[in-house]
């Protein structure tokens, strides 16, 4: 068995907290699962697992902030929210009755206090070698992603797509494309995410294509009477993909296929259901931790938890031709009739419930998994929780969404970020029953003096604070900001992973909400160093160009102090605003360094605010 050690202590500090768990009548309750949460992303997440003793009882070492406790049994669950700075001891009690109160519930979450760094601070000497480092490394990696790029160039704009996403994979995936000149080869990559690309093996790609091969003629038929970009999309998603969800991928299409004899395909074939139900009774429910890999050593075990089995019947039914997929809202297996997708556990639609969801108080479109959640109560193999279902791709139109559900009790999660980390979040738990419903999505309004600083820059002569054009002059900042409010990103040039992910996070921010107004500033700094390949590549796949202005390092960490942000921290992002005289200083109102998710957009939103 594995050996988990808690390291937290190691770099925060800590505190213990003690949980114990009781039933309705006040017992407590051995080997109940305890699962201690973060909300993060708009949905709580695991970060800990404990069984309770034979007393009900199980403790950890956590860091000081606020984390659900999350207590469950097959049959019932219960849950705390609890400040660990404050709190060391506290009892959940389970409720197999879960009530549905129907009403938002405030969450408030605090983020740890900052701490100061244990690590004895650096000499310039120490800096200065730590920098040649960072330079001799980053030399090494853009000299190795150019020759990637040299020896895998071929001139055709979707092939160098597909191997320039492919990494250090490049020769795999281009050994697969020289192979053959099928179009289900092109076909099949762009199928695959981008993490799929750096990792998949040649063996998954030919036994994913030889299957599809083997039941092409039979897909094309189902997908006869549908328009040629509809029935394209349909066979490369939906049949060609290998991937059906998060498992891994194996080589095991062909041997799936012939798993089965004619007869039986072909009354797969013309019933899906009999294929599932064939599961159900073959494959039982696995015991809770059981490893389960892959569709073909899941038949031949016989046992699989629900989320596994859905992911088999998916691959069983695209490799014997049939498109399918795992409903985007309620993840349950689905096939495809000719005509629809049918969800493979019910006969027909007609047990879906249709909500809208509104966003009433809102001028943009509230994003899934970043503002709000759905989740869905059920049993989890480790006992009664709410399970998170996918929604991420359900259009907004006209500031509604509409969705279908199946009958259950869910959970709605929305969350508000404050600039130190903190969330102002609720949630609301209801039942869906017959009848269509709405449900408005409701967000906790933070006052402006929660979001917003106020760090006057006055004493920092912004002739000292300059960032560098083209020609090699010194602009100051207020000339560059010229009157307007804006946001200033200082980047590392030579392309740390910090600042792609901020240019990452600020490409989504400005395709979906423009930023005319002075908006991002960028800068890369050292002044003397040549733009990194990652770093220009992100910033040519920003919406709109940018000036690129370049930042000495005193400048920075300058900028960094001044605002109260970690100066040896990359990337500095600072949210400022001018006065409201001629002469008045400018005023920082947000500030952060290094990469925090979230922040790019909280930045921006500060800015408009």
């Amino acid at each position: 068995a594995a050996i988990l050690q808690n390291l937290t202590a190691s770099y925060a500090p800590t505190a213990r907290l003690t949980v114990t768990v009781t039933d309705t009548d006040g017992a407590p309750v051995p080997g109940a699962n305890v699962r201690f949460e973060l909300l993060n992303m708009a949905e709580f997440a695991p970060i800990a697992q404990l069984a309770a003793d034979e007393d009900g009882r199980a403790a950890i070492e956590l860091g000081l902030g606020t984390v659900l406790v999350h207590a469950s049994t097959p049959d019932g669950f219960g849950e705390a929210l609890v400040d660990t700075a404050s709190t060391t001891a506290v009892t959940v009690t389970l409720d197999a009755e879960r009530r549905d109160d129907d009403a938002w519930t405030p969450l408030s979450v605090s983020a740890p206090a900052a701490s100061g760094s244990r690590a004895a601070a650096l000499t310039p000497e120490q800096k200065a070698v730590g920098a040649d480092r960072a330079r001799h490394a980053e030399a090494m990696r853009v000299e190795r992603l150019e020759g990637f790029a040299r020896q895998s160039a071929t001139g055709d704009a979707d092939t160098d797509e597909i191997l320039r996403l492919a990494g250090g994979n490049w020769p795999v995936i281009a050994r697969f494309l020289e192979a053959g000149a099928e179009p289900d080869r092109m076909l099949l990559l762009q199928a695959l995410s981008d993490k799929d690309l750096a990792d998949v093996h040649a063996e998954t790609l030919d036994d994913a294509l030889a299957a599809a091969t083997a039941i092409r003629d039979h897909a094309m038929r189902m997908l006869a009477d549908l328009d040629e970009r509809t029935r394209t999309d349909l066979w490369r998603d939906a049949v060609l993909n290998p991937r059906v969800d998060g498992e891994e991928l194996a080589d095991d299409h062909r041997a799936l296929q012939q798993r089965f004899d004619a007869d039986r395909i072909a009354l797969f074939r013309s019933d899906p259901r009999t294929l599932w139900q064939e599961m159900l009774r073959g494959v039982r429910d696995a015991e809770d931790d059981e490893p389960c890999t892959g569709t073909a050593a899941l038949l031949s075990r016989g046992y699989g938890d629900g989320p596994h089995r859905g992911i088999a019947f998916v691959t069983v039914c695209r490799c014997l031709g049939i498109p399918a997929r795992l409903n985007p809202e309620t993840r349950s297996p689905q096939y495809f009739d000719g005509a629809r997708f049918v969800d493979v556990q019910a006969r027909d639609d007609d047990r879906l419930v249709a909500c809208t969801l509104t966003a009433p108080g809102r001028d943009d479109t509230p994003r899934y998994g970043v503002d709000w959640t759905i989740g869905r109560l059920q049993r989890t193999p480790y006992g009664m929780d709410f399970s998170t279902i996918d929604l991420g791709d359900v259009p907004w139109t006209d500031g509604a969404a509409h969705i279908r559900l199946e009958p259950g009790t869910y959970r709605v999660i929305t969350t508000t970020r404050l600039p130190n980390g903190s969330q102002l979040a609720a949630s609301r738990t209801l039942r869906v029953a017959d009848g269509d419903r709405t449900i408005a999505l409701d967000w906790r309004r933070p006052a402006q003096s929660d979001l917003l600083a106020h760090l006057p820059l006055e004493d920092l002569p912004l002739e000292d604070l300059p960032l560098i054009a083209d020609d090699g002059t010194d602009t100051p900042l207020s000339e560059v900001l010229h009157g307007r409010r804006g946001v200033v990103f200082i980047l590392d040039a030579h392309g740390s992973e910090p600042s792609i992910h901020v240019l990452d996070e600020l490409r989504e921010s400005l395709a979906e909400r423009p930023d005319p107004d002075a908006g991002p500033i960028i800068a890369l700094c050292p002044h003397d160093a040549p733009v990194s390949a990652p770093i220009a590549a992100m910033l040519d796949r920003l919406p709109r160009r940018f000036r690129l202005w370049r930042c000495a390092e005193p400048t920075a960490a300058r900028l960094a102090r001044i605002t109260f942000v970690d100066p040896d921290k990359s990337p500095v992002i600072v949210a400022i605003r001018p006065g409201q005289a001629q002469d008045d200083p400018l005023t920082g109102i947000y500030a952060c360094s290094g990469y925090n998710v979230g922040s790019v957009e909280l930045a921006l939103r500060l800015n408009r605010v």
